[in-house]
């Protein structure tokens, strides 16, 4: 996300950028790829197969700086497994962002955008309503028995 604003300064030698055309917007496609061949071991966990795409989206037309950002979106998949497990797990990661609000000035007031957790912009607690779900329920319908609390087998 730090070089939307620049994406020429985007350097990797892994990473492939495209640029994608469409009727209202342009997009800018970033590929990556790491530890394709081999596994790394990492506190009993082994990685392997991490991908990531990651589309920046800007004005139709535009010189694709931070005046003309409209969104972000990134997919990222990675095969784990713990050390015990015959198999890899997939995990896919969903990332989107889509800026409400920008502004530009030449004051360097970096104060006002340091993180308050005293400070909320949630009107409401959500989380706290009746009709929020139980994500407990939801994955164990998912997943049946493997969801349940189990002995820890070394």
């Amino acid at each position: 996300m730090k070089d939307v604003g620049n994406i020429g300064e985007y350097n990797s030698k892994k990473a492939k950028i495209k640029e994608l055309k469409s009727s209202n917007k342009d997009e800018i496609e970033i590929t990556g790829e790491a530890l394709q061949e081999k596994e790394l071991a990492l506190f009993g966990y082994r990685l392997f197969d991490i991908k990531s795409i990651i589309n920046h989206s800007y004005e139709k037309d535009s010189k694709k700086t931070l005046r003309d950002f409209l969104e972000s979106n990134e997919i990222a998949f990675i095969k784990l497994k713990h050390k015990s497990e015959p198999n890899y797990n997939q995990v896919i990661v969903y990332r989107n962002f889509y800026p409400t609000e920008i502004d530009f000035s030449d004051n360097n007031d970096v104060a006002k955008v340091k993180f308050n957790k005293d400070n909320s912009n949630y009107n409401n607690n959500y989380w706290k309503d009746e009709s929020f779900p139980n994500m407990q329920t939801i994955f164990s319908s998912f997943f049946k028995e493997d969801l349940k609390e189990k002995e820890n087998k070394k």
